[in-house]
């Protein structure tokens, strides 16, 4: 009877791994289909519907640089608001590196949508802030390589430090 019990909390853990990986495997799936389209700019809208809670992803492909090494980088601003529902859905956001085969380098984890990377200018990221908060432009050069952490001015000398993490992008190991 103990073994029987053991083997069905056992598959019971793996029934419930592989659940909690497909849902974690979406985010992964549509970031390499707007990598796919290649077309920088545009953003896509993907809801997922789920019973108890809102959850939906807004993904812009910002372009690729080529490093004075010829690698060549891809940026993904990555937005995920979640929430039990529409009015208390919070977004998070990340700039997401893939190289030149499409494959997950890392990410900078920026925190709020309006954080994020406006645009790229030739082997620059440009995070121009324009709200209320913030009001600079930051231009951080990746020609010789992804710097650890970036500064990103806000007003004045003060702004917002942000890490690179590279890894599996499920695990966000640094």
């Amino acid at each position: 009877m103990k073994s029987l019990l053991t083997g069905l909390l056992f598959l019971a853990a793996c029934t419930n791994q592989k659940t909690v990986q497909k849902e974690k495997d979406f985010n992964e799936k549509a970031n390499e289909l707007v990598l796919s389209e290649h077309k920088p700019g545009i953003g896509y809208f993907f809801k997922i519907g789920l019973n108890d809670e809102v959850e939906e992803y807004r993904i812009t492909y910002l372009g690729d640089i080529q490093t004075r090494n010829g690698k060549v980088l891809k940026f993904i601003n990555n937005i995920i608001y979640s929430g039990e529902n529409e009015d208390s859905k919070r977004a998070s956001a990340t700039v997401d590196i893939y190289d030149n085969m499409d494959q997950y380098m890392g990410s900078y984890q920026v925190g709020p949508d309006v954080s994020l990377p406006s645009d790229i200018e030739g082997s620059s990221l440009v995070f121009a802030y324009n709200n209320e908060d913030c009001h600079q432009k930051t231009v951080i050069d990746f020609a010789d390589s992804i710097p650890r952490k970036i500064f990103i001015k806000c007003k004045g000398e003060s702004g917002d430090i942000y890490s690179f993490t590279t890894g599996d992008k499920n695990s966000k190991k640094d």
